[in-house]
């Protein structure tokens, strides 16, 4: 994510919380980045980087999730995954209540936003950076975005992390291509690089500056727990077995290194579960996968469209959760949180299936509207709202852009993606990440 130095009490108390936890800063030292401030006081108000925040309380501590679900106990950091107390070891008990994939954060009750509007005073390069970063991915606590920036000196694409405090930063691997930061573990200190011209993967240890290949597989569909300890590619590659085209999911742990998983043919894996089972689907089915045992569950319908469809299914980091569309118009969609029964929500256009929190209240979608896209939020207290115009009622200048979010953290109160000006699909994209207010959760009283 990138910085911002904050003024006031309750501003510097959001500083730090959102301290950087990724890796190495871009041309040297984890220094925030100057012009690249918020203010604090006044919703809305700009100062040097766009980044604007309003005074007041943070909300309630770290491990009450929104939506009134309890974080689990348990370390989100490095290479533990959070919370995996209160489920059984294989995940078979239906009655366990599912746990967030890492602890929920605190955040400012007012919210948060920034995108680099004003940077005119940082160095040239890092201008150019900011302004072509790409977020892929966010941590599921929602404090270090990864993705791709383009170089303006070689004009390649490269790794990169950004958070509130550091800024912008370099993530090291050793690809003779170009790459992008793909996913990002709870804390961040675990970052997944793809090797875009030979979909390798690369497991980015960053406190202890260790990069190496561990699997290869095609890039949309790696998943990972969110301790980072299971890394799987869910898109098997097509080859040939006793006369028929056969495919395998991969799996990556660094007790086995890369396994396929011969007992999943011919399917797809759609997210590695805080608990280490997999969610994966057939034509027929929605299963959850158990590693241990070699065996598999049905939970669901399978994706509309087929398991490959990008933008009909999409599973909550902590795998306990889920939404797909429910039927091929596309205009309604099922929003899952095991135990519970599914929730069908209808939508306000067209809606393709973006990300989801593990508390299951809250979930992001992308709605066309004859013929213009944006991102929407919908939430069980309130339904659905435009996200471009929340964050304006909120009191954040957008300077006429509308949003689309591509990544939220586990607890449903961070996002992260680009915008474009309104009304043009296809315009200039620019960064932005942001953190929602209470209000938009909850109901009035």
């Amino acid at each position: 994510m990138a910085s911002f130095h904050l003024r006031s009490c309750c501003a510097v108390s959001l500083c730090a919380l959102l301290c950087n936890c990724g890796p190495r800063s871009e041309e040297g030292g984890g220094e925030a980045e100057g012009g690249e401030s918020a203010s604090a006081g006044t919703a809305g108000a700009q100062s040097g980087g766009g980044a604007s925040t309003t005074g007041g309380s943070s909300s309630s501590s770290a491990g009450t999730a929104v939506g009134g679900s309890s974080a689990a106990s348990g370390s989100g950091s490095g290479g533990s995954s959070a919370g995996s107390a209160g489920l059984p070891p294989n995940g078979n008990d239906a009655t366990a209540e599912p746990v967030l994939g890492c602890a929920a954060q605190p955040w400012p009750d007012v919210g948060a936003f920034y995108s680099p509007f004003d940077i005119e005073n940082l160095p040239l390069r890092r201008q150019q950076l900011l302004t072509t970063f790409e977020a892929n991915g966010l941590s599921a606590d929602g404090k270090v975005v990864v993705g791709t920036t383009r170089d303006p000196d070689t004009l390649g694409n490269f790794s990169i992390s950004w958070t509130l405090s550091g800024g912008i930063a370099a993530i090291p691997v050793a690809t003779e291509g170009e790459s992008g930061g793909i996913k990002a573990s709870c804390d961040g200190n675990i970052i997944l690089v793809g090797d875009t011209p030979f979909n390798g993967v690369y497991r980015v240890d960053v406190p202890h500056w260790k990069y190496p290949l561990v699997i290869h597989g095609a890039l949309p569909w790696v998943t990972m727990d969110p301790g980072a300890s299971a890394i799987v590619t869910g898109l098997g590659q097509d080859r040939e077995e006793n006369g028929a085209v056969v495919n395998y999911p991969r799996r990556w742990t660094a007790a086995t290194g890369p396994v396929e998983l011969k007992s999943l043919k011919n399917t797809v894996i759609h997210q590695t579960s805080v608990d280490g089972t997999l969610v994966g689907s057939n034509e027929d089915e929605l299963f959850r996968y158990y590693p241990a045992s070699d065996t598999r569950e049905p939970i669901g319908m399978a994706p509309i469209g087929g398991s490959t469809q990008l933008g009909s299914l999409s599973v909550s980091s902590s795998g306990y959760a889920w939404i797909q569309s429910a039927d091929e118009h596309y205009d309604s969609f099922l929003l899952w949180r095991q135990p519970d029964e599914p929730v069908s929500v209808t939508c306000p256009g067209r809606c393709t299936m973006v990300d989801v929190s593990s508390t299951g209240q809250i979930a992001l979608v992308d709605v066309t509207i004859d013929d213009t896209t944006s991102s929407w939020v919908w939430t069980r207290a309130l339904g659905f709202q435009d996200l471009s115009r929340l964050l304006e009622d909120a009191g954040f200048d957008l300077r006429g852009r509308a949003l689309r979010v591509s990544a939220m953290s586990d607890d449903g109160r961070a996002i992260t993606g680009y915008s474009t000006p309104r009304g043009q699909q296809f315009g200039d994209r620019l960064f932005f990440y942001a953190v929602l207010p209470i209000w938009a959760y909850e109901a009035p009283l």
